[in-house]
């Protein structure tokens, strides 16, 4: 059993709570904002913790796929129902062709940047088909849909941070190819993220990885105007 937090602007730390002989656990941490935190067990998941919170998770730890565990979840306490929704987001999410990753390993060695910014569109418009449908299945309260929202728009931003890499390595590619060349404008997209408001640092990864790759696009900008 583990518990991973990753902190923004900070280290990522990992807790490794007892678990009993009746699979019971008990762990807490130190929160100044809403964060992502995720429990894994044979498989992971997220859940949002507020400082002060007193949640009780009760899963099936028998399960090794997302899908089947999500199905199983269970919370009481603080927070209950907004992380019994991003519960039911995720179980949506997992199952969707936005986590197919040999579609998008396929695009990301095949496609040249202007075929994959297309197929990335066609990702955003899944993602908010997801979204829509999580908003209409389960009604979420104010901050399930907030946090949903922000989640599905990021497979596209961070396939946009990282298809250079990605697709360098997919092919072979050494760090000093000047055979493939990323054109100018291809992350000017990074920038409609912002601004960054604070209900999004709860999406703790999401937010991580962009604050992270976003010198991508300030580099970017560099170049265009030498």
């Amino acid at each position: 059993m583990n518990i991973t937090l990753n902190r923004l602007g900070l280290s990522a730390i990992t807790i490794y709570p007892k678990v009993n002989d009746k699979g019971d656990f008990y762990a807490e941490v130190d929160l100044y904002i809403p964060t992502q935190v995720w429990l894994g067990y044979r498989t992971n998941f997220s859940i949002v913790l507020h400082p002060q919170d007193s949640l009780w998770v009760s899963f099936d730890g028998n399960s090794d796929q997302r899908s089947s565990l999500l199905r199983t979840v269970k919370f009481a306490g603080t927070s209950a129902a907004t992380n019994t929704q991003i519960a039911q987001f995720q179980n949506l999410y997992f199952a969707s062709e936005l986590y197919d990753q040999n579609k998008n390993f396929y695009a990301v060695k095949n496609y040249d940047p202007v075929q994959y910014m297309r197929f990335n569109d066609t990702v955003r418009q899944k993602g908010k088909a997801l979204y829509d449908e999580f908003v209409h299945t389960y009604s979420p309260n104010a901050e399930s849909k907030n946090w949903a929202l922000f989640e599905t728009e990021t497979p596209y931003y961070d396939n946009i941070q990282f298809y250079s890499i990605d697709h360098k390595r997919a092919n072979n590619l050494g760090p000093m190819d000047t055979t493939f060349v990323i054109p100018i404008g291809f992350y000017d997209k990074l920038a409609k993220r912002l601004p960054l408001e604070k209900s999004h640092l709860m999406n703790t990864n999401a937010v991580s990885t962009f604050s992270s790759f976003y010198d991508y696009y300030i580099n970017e900008r560099r170049r265009f105007e030498e």
